[in-house]
């Protein structure tokens, strides 16, 4: 006969499992608890949950009006680089230059994809940009790498830049004005101002007492990018996880009232974790930006409304036509624009080297 006191094993199985399911509920509750915290006041990205929350359709980002699509693809070639594309820039609006990390090198290539030449590098480029006519380091090109800034001539000499990067530094935008190099350190959150003696004189971005109004940016996954618009003279620079633009002066000050963006997966705002991830200003003062994961292109007005689309996912994510195996798993694509002169958009594909050229339709026509 058993007694109150006895071991019964069916009632300590039930108290067992009984007491894994609370622990398990509770668990449960409280993680969704600190993210539904957390994303309510802002202190992560959102979108993701809203979207889930509020716009339960995930792939409404991939159909894309026709009206809004504004550009044509008219070529797309690969560039034969060898090793990883890390960066890109437009040298003289008719050459294309990839760096590459493995091995270190800056590779440059025509408008029709062949190669040029090749300066080799003793460390990864992380990002680049030439000069011009119109900027300081004219025909020279700068490229960031992992513990400094250089400059290099065509003929591969190079100048190193004094900088107080560390082991948290990672600058992977770089632009030239008229007057200043302007250097995005994504690890330190802030931007750094050169003349062209390579002379740092400003650093701004980073909250300190002289910048009360900005709070900062906030960099998860994808980098600080800017662009730089003579018309106004003012930088646009990304805030990623905000997916925001804010605008600074070249002299750092902080221009809240022209900042825009929203997350959101519509065609207005910028979704996923952390975009856009970069931009290009445009001869009359339009911005381009690039949207990665959900793989979207688009042109802003100088007022931040939308005006149109270069091109979306169901273009940039298509398998190069040289690509004899399609990945089996999907693969996230990461892609860098530039504006040519004569109004044509070149995108670099990373994952396959692959340039694609867009036109606006009317001209796209007419070819």
């Amino acid at each position: 006969m058993r007694t109150p006191h006895s071991n019964d094993p069916p009632q300590k199985t039930w108290s067992l499992g009984a007491l894994l399911l609370a622990c398990g509920i509770g668990i449960y509750a409280v993680g969704f608890g600190i993210l539904v915290f957390l994303d309510w006041t802002g202190q992560i990205d959102g979108t993701v949950l809203k979207d889930r929350w509020h716009r339960p359709q995930q792939t409404d980002y991939r159909s894309i009006p026709p009206h809004l699509i504004a550009y044509q693809q008219t070529a797309v070639f690969r560039c034969p680089v060898i090793g990883q594309p890390t960066c890109f820039a437009v040298q003289n609006d008719s050459t294309f230059i990839i760096g590459t990390a493995d091995p270190p090198a800056l590779s440059f290539f025509d408008g029709d994809g062949t190669f040029l030449r090749k300066i080799d590098l003793p460390e990864e480029p992380k990002a680049v940009v030439c000069g011009t006519s119109e900027t300081i380091f004219t025909d020279k090109i700068v490229a960031a790498h992992p513990h400094d800034i250089a400059i290099y001539t065509a003929e591969g000499d190079r100048e190193t830049l004094q900088l107080p990067l560390d082991k948290k530094s990672d600058i992977q935008s770089l632009i030239l004005t008229p007057d200043y190099l302007f250097a995005a350190d994504s690890g330190k959150r802030c931007i750094y101002r050169l003349r062209e003696q390579g002379r740092l004189d400003l650093t701004f971005g980073n909250t300190n007492e002289d910048e009360d109004s900005f709070t900062g940016f906030v960099v998860y996954a994808s980098p600080i990018t800017m662009a730089f618009s003579p018309l106004t003279g003012l930088l646009s620079i990304t805030n990623p996880g905000k997916h925001r633009i804010e605008v600074f002066t070249q002299d750092g000050i902080y221009k809240p009232e022209l900042g825009w963006g929203e997350p959101s997966a519509h065609l207005s705002g910028f979704a996923g974790c952390c975009n856009p991830i970069g931009l290009a200003v445009l001869d009359d003062g339009r911005i381009l930006t690039v949207e990665k994961a959900v793989s979207r292109i688009k042109i802003f007005k100088q007022d931040t409304s939308l005006d149109c689309v270069v091109a979306g996912p169901g273009t940039l994510e298509a398998v190069p036509p040289w690509v004899e195996r399609t990945p089996r798993k999907p693969v996230q694509r990461y892609f860098a624009a530039a504006v040519l002169s004569d109004g044509r958009i070149a995108v670099l594909d990373f994952e396959y080297a692959a340039m694609r050229i867009f036109a606006p339709i009317q001209a796209a026509r007419q070819q």
